[in-house]
């Protein structure tokens, strides 16, 4: 285009200068220079511009989403880059905590719950001839699990695998915990790519010892991470899980334990079962907080009361105060908690009948009073937290 005229020039001028300051923004936008709301000055004033995010250049910028689970000091962080409280229940498949029906094909009723995750709580050895492995074999068991994570995993709910068989015998059960062992290979090398599978390799392992906690936790942490698998690693703690301090055992926070054994991991969490072996809520509080000044992750693994005044754990009463504690405490401590149990029958149930957590109807129908209050307390709105540190620290590859 030819320029005939000083207008004509003046005019071309400003469109070219235009288009410069265009082409600048746009440049500043894919580097990611303008984020979020961008300040300038101009004539002493400040002029405020909103403009789009920038895609995020590396992992472990704030707010990015990664994809995957990582663990930051006390922080779960998930895959969009928001703090990740595991909310949901313990769940059972066939011939597996499943007398009041499985959670296979239940995965709708989960979600209607509003869980984030429930821990498959599995008999993985041929410790009794009931077991899935006792009749049918490795192969049946690990298929019937597979088939579990497929459908819960789809729904991004966070599958917990467990093994239930040495509990508070870990110590004396080589056999079987050699069994345990070779489950969880098998588990690391099938879902390594599957960020939301989580391993739990030994429920309450341990009454009262404290190196031999923290050497047993060490192992099947090594033995996970040497298969090339960061998949979130789950210690159950001391006390049968209560940590409650008896017989001389330490709490997780001593530098003695906890410390010892995720200082430089990777996704390393701890799960207290807290059935009021600590106290009340007072007790629950400090304990909390004593946690996370030691910049510890955990969650409550465990936790209920029956709905006939029966227990298996401890006191009715202590198992109500704690349960109590915990719903009042969690979402203001930012603890997780899965409540037990979502299919068992033991009559720790979320429904006035003691039926599954599917039963009678649907997800919200005839809920026990325990039941009714984790429902409420679940679906209180919230705005997801966006976890504002830096993977880097996680410890994992990035």
């Amino acid at each position: 285009m030819w320029i005939k005229n000083k207008k004509n020039i003046f005019l071309s001028l400003i469109f070219i200068l235009g288009l410069a300051a265009i082409f600048n923004n746009c440049s500043q936008l894919r580097t990611g220079v303008l984020t979020g709301k961008q300040q300038s000055k101009k004539n002493d004033a400040t002029v405020t511009t909103q403009v789009l995010p920038s895609l995020p250049t590396t992992i472990n910028s704030a707010n990015s989403a990664t994809g995957k689970f990582y663990i930051v000091g006390k922080d779960i962080i998930d895959p969009q880059g928001n703090i990740f409280l595991p909310i949901g229940a313990n769940v059972g498949i066939q011939l597996n905590f499943d007398w009041k029906g499985v959670a296979n094909g239940h995965s709708t009723e989960a979600v209607e719950w509003g869980w984030n995750t429930v821990r498959l709580t599995t008999y993985c050895t041929d410790f009794a001839e009931w077991t899935t492995k006792s009749r049918n074999g490795f192969e049946e068991l690990t298929n019937q699990i597979d088939s579990f994570v497929q459908e819960y995993t789809s729904k991004k709910i966070v599958v917990i695998l467990e093994c239930h068989d040495v509990t508070g015998t870990a110590l004396k059960s080589e056999n079987l915990l050699k069994q345990i062992e070779t489950f969880f290979i098998y588990a690391a090398q099938k879902y390594k790519n599957n960020t939301y599978v989580w391993f739990n390799p030994l429920n309450e392992p341990t009454t009262y010892e404290n190196k031999e906690w923290v050497d047993l936790q060490l192992h099947f942490l090594k033995v996970i991470r040497s298969l090339s698998s960061e998949n979130i690693f789950i210690a159950d703690l001391t006390n049968m899980g209560q940590d409650a301090g008896w017989n001389g055992a330490l709490p997780i926070y001593n530098p003695q334990m906890g410390p010892q054994v995720s200082e430089g991991q990777c996704n390393v969490l701890f799960s207290l079962h807290a059935y009021g072996g600590i106290g009340g809520e007072q007790e629950y509080l400090r304990y909390f907080e004593n946690v996370q000044k030691a910049n510890l992750p955990l969650i409550v693994g465990e936790f209920g009361h029956t709905i006939d005044g029966s227990s298996t754990a401890g006191e009715y009463k202590d198992n109500v105060k704690a349960a109590h504690a915990i719903l009042n405490l969690a979402f203001e401590k930012k603890i997780g908690f899965l409540f037990w149990h979502g299919t068992h029958g033991d009559n720790y149930s979320l429904k006035k009948s003691g039926g599954a957590f599917f039963s009678d109807g649907g997800a919200a129908q005839n809920l026990s009073s325990i039941g009714q209050r984790m429902w409420d307390l679940i679906h209180v709105k919230r705005t997801p937290e966006k976890y504002e540190g830096d993977l880097k620290q996680s410890h994992c590859r990035l």
